[in-house]
């Protein structure tokens, strides 16, 4: 099991965009919407395949706050890097203007909406089916992939026992190691408040499931150990299930097909409004409603 992606909360989709294109490096893979709120943008990057592992999501929340982390939540971005590439991304950064700190060879730093953001750097190569073509980072530094994200918690015992049941791993030294290094460093929270969505919130996290059938198991799974269950849809290209950890934070299980080639060729990914089949029959419509927002999608 490893990760399959990681979604955000973003009250600027357009510096967010900017930041994760130009300054990482991704791809932008699907122009899409809240499956649950269309007249919200959710904008995909990735690879240049959009494989499982590599992608980070947005959801766009017009005139979103601050967000307030404090008891409970999921925070921080980590990917993997390149070992070669240590002293370009450091230049890359510095060209742009991005603050970091490098301690050990981790770069750290913020996306606009104030993520933590670190590269960790690993002696391996792109594949050369995955590198970005045009891509402000050169193919040998290009970001391989997600490493890890972290979930704070006032109840560390029961979100342990939560990962162990529903992927059949055992934490070590409160860390849930994945495939291919990913990871879910599990932390106590430090704050006696309730956190509130808002700039730079994660809203789940997803980890990979081979098929339905072992969604169904997952799903089965959870519900046997009175886990609570949120949500069981197919998201076109993942289909998905969704329960809530033992500490109210969204965790969703995703398949790692058929992909986002299903709606677009390889070749021209995020080109066109990427909709559901649900939403199919409201596609003139919101491509309208996003033109009179200045939001103009191919054909």
């Amino acid at each position: 099991m490893q990760l399959h992606h990681i979604t955000l909360l973003t009250g600027d989709i357009d510096s967010t965009s900017h930041f994760y294109t130009q300054i990482l490096g991704f791809r932008f893979i699907k122009n899409s919407v809240n499956q649950e709120n269309p007249t919200r943008r959710h904008i995909y990057f990735g690879n240049y395949n959009g494989q499982p592992g590599t992608v980070t999501t947005f959801i766009e929340v017009p005139r979103l706050g601050t967000r307030y982390d404090e008891d409970s939540y999921i925070q921080g971005l980590d990917y993997y890097a390149p070992a070669k590439g240590s002293k370009f991304w450091q230049q890359h950064l510095t060209t742009n203007n991005i603050t970091f700190s490098n301690q050990n060879d981790i770069l750290s730093f913020t996306d606009p909406q104030g993520t933590p953001i670190r590269i960790c750097f690993i002696a391996e190569e792109p594949a050369a089916a995955s590198v970005i073509r045009n891509s402000t980072i050169p193919p040998q530094y290009q970001l391989l992939r997600l490493k890890n994200t972290n979930i704070y918690v006032t109840d560390l015992d029961a979100e342990e026992h939560f990962f162990t049941e529903m992927t059949g791993i055992e934490t070590v030294n409160h860390l849930l190691n994945l495939d291919l290094g990913q990871s879910i460093t599990l932390m106590p929270a430090e704050q006696p408040g309730t956190k509130r969505f808002g700039r730079g919130s994660i809203d789940h996290v997803a980890l990979s499931a081979v098929d339905k059938n072992e969604i169904a198991a997952i799903r089965n799974s959870g519900n046997e150990r009175n886990f609570h269950f949120e949500k069981e849809i197919d998201r076109k290209y993942f289909y998905s299930v969704y329960f809530r950890d033992p500490n109210r934070n969204r965790i969703e299980f995703a398949t790692l097909a058929p992909g986002f080639t299903v709606d677009e060729d390889l070749d021209s990914l995020g080109e066109k409004l990427g909709l559901p089949d649900n939403l199919e029959p409201l596609r003139e419509e919101l491509i309208d409603f996003y033109a009179n927002e200045g939001v103009n999608f191919k054909s």
